[in-house]
């Protein structure tokens, strides 16, 4: 039985070593010295067939400890040890290892695009190519692995996803907020928010088994409504949550290891030791992180993934399975709200889109992610040719995509299939001019968020205040971007004045 009195010691310095996490001054001997106290008074039980690591929750303050710091006189910390798994265990606890059979693996990635004020976007363009590309590599092997990540982010179309197939993995990423009752809820779009019962209710109702909630301080346990308690009260026999504020390079990193550890075959339990394994490795060599983070919080991400598990041991066994062509993932960003806006006419009923807008805008990349959007929600792309429109069967659905169409001479295959308006059939064209016959939807610039955080993700050597003013001169154009890597970065405004020009004269060549 447990010492109430060093229990609450536990408990004060584990709340001590998480304050520093969310301040951003975390400190390697807080998790050491925390780590060291918990081996000391409370060594948790060890299987030495499976070496699994199991810490029973047994009571409220049990749970707000980060015991992923257990420290072994000898191993050091154990979450850092491959040949371990570190789990926090529920009341209905099975140590058997069994085989989850998936034919196909199914797996939902949900990402929320960020509209609060006060918070980061999240790097949900870097997370949905991460997730895709490994999946992609997997599919390339023969293995029956399936991916749908939509560019929608409300609760409605979060409800209708859970609910579309029995889904073997849910990963849901976004932002949480603390309300001034102490509650976290997590944020959707068009600033809507989801409580942990609302939460627990539709996963409840879609017989959600393994879920991720990869949002900052999903795992804390301090209010009596917190996602932890909610979610394992409905049957979640896997749950992994984020302890503390998470890093977007922390959860896309942990994400994909967890993944590919998980289509080997590996053990849940197994599978997120890989993930934090990987995490020690969160920079680069030599790379610095942003000025207003410490260095020791970057170095302590490693313990803030938590698993909750009733069969810590269970794997996916992934069958293998003839796919048709499928198409390799692009790394596209923003547009999130056009896309949906096409993919939502497409199920309205409308067969053929045409995509119009100025030269460069990005007509082109953004069908290829519409094109990739249709694959996954199970419209085969194929070819705008008439042998394989031919070979179409009537039980399939495709998308055929006509690229920078000539208004003056508009393809006769594009003419046909417009006028024939085949149920099984969808249309997408881009043009700089609209093309009769189809539902026109005009392409933009970028949104101001989109385009900085692009600038972000190129490295550009550029102030907040200069790429804002560039943003309204070009209209949020991406050429743009692509025009400030090969140009030194302007020391004065006149410099500026003077790059801008530049980038204008460019883009009113193309």
């Amino acid at each position: 039985m447990f010492s109430p009195l060093q229990l609450s010691h536990a408990y004060h310095l584990s709340r001590q070593y998480d304050a520093g996490l969310a301040t951003q001054h975390a400190c390697s001997q807080q998790a050491y010295q925390l780590g060291k106290y918990l081996w000391k008074y409370f060594p948790p039980t060890i299987n030495q067939h499976t070496m699994l690591i199991s810490i029973p929750m047994h009571n409220k303050q049990i749970k707000m400890i980060a015991w992923e710091t257990l420290y072994h006189p000898q191993y050091e910390f154990l979450a850092l040890q491959a040949g371990y798994a570190l789990v926090r265990t529920t009341a209905k606890f099975s140590p058997y290892k069994q085989a989850l059979y998936a034919k196909p693996l199914r797996i939902l990635l949900f990402t929320v695009a960020n509209n609060e004020k006060n918070s980061e976007p999240l790097a949900i363009a870097e997370e949905q190519y991460r997730v895709r590309e490994l999946c992609y590599q997997w599919q390339q092997q023969g293995y029956a692995v399936e991916l749908y990540s939509p560019p929608y982010g409300s609760i409605d179309y979060f409800s209708q996803c859970l609910n579309k197939h029995r889904w073997d993995l849910v990963i849901l990423s976004t932002h949480t907020v603390l309300t001034h009752a102490g509650t976290l809820l997590l944020c959707f779009e068009n600033q809507q928010y989801l409580s942990p019962q609302q939460l627990a209710v539709l996963c409840q109702r879609a017989d959600v088994r393994h879920l991720v909630l990869a949002a900052c301080a999903s795992g804390s346990c301090t209010s009596k409504d917190n996602f932890v308690d909610a979610l394992l009260d409905v049957g979640i026999s896997q749950l992994i949550v984020m302890r503390e504020r998470i890093f977007d390079r922390t959860a896309h990193i942990f994400i994909h290891h967890l993944l590919n550890n998980l289509l080997a075959g590996h053990s849940f339990a197994h599978s997120v030791q890989a993930g934090r394994i990987a995490l020690l490795k969160l920079l680069k060599k030599g790379e610095r992180w942003q000025k207003n983070i410490d260095h020791e919080t970057v170095k302590q991400q490693w313990s803030l993934p938590v698993l909750y598990s009733r069969s810590p041991l269970h794997f996916f066994k992934v069958f293998k399975k003839n796919y048709p062509i499928f198409p390799k993932p692009i790394l596209g960003f923003g547009q999130r709200a056009f896309i949906s806006t096409i993919l939502n006419s497409f199920q309205q009923g409308n067969k053929t889109i045409n995509i119009i807008g100025r030269a460069g805008i990005g007509k082109s990349h953004c069908a290829k992610m519409i094109l990739y959007h249709c694959y996954e929600m199970g419209i085969q792309p194929i070819s705008a040719t008439e042998s394989a429109v031919s070979q179409c069967k009537k039980e399939n659905t495709y998308i055929l995509y006509f690229d920078n169409v000539n208004p003056i001479n508009v393809p006769v295959l594009l003419v046909h299939l417009c006028k024939m308006q085949q149920s099984n059939l969808y249309i997408l064209a881009s043009s700089q001019a609209p093309l009769a016959g189809m539902l026109t939807q005009r392409l933009t610039g970028l949104s101001e968020a989109d385009f900085l955080h692009y600038a972000a993700y190129l490295g550009l050597n550029y102030t907040l205040v200069q790429l804002r003013f560039i943003y309204r001169a070009t209209s949020g154009h991406p050429q743009s971007l692509a025009l400030l890597a090969n140009i030194p970065s302007p020391k004065n405004h006149q410099q500026l004045k003077n790059c801008i020009a530049y980038i204008q004269r460019y883009l009113a060549a193309l």
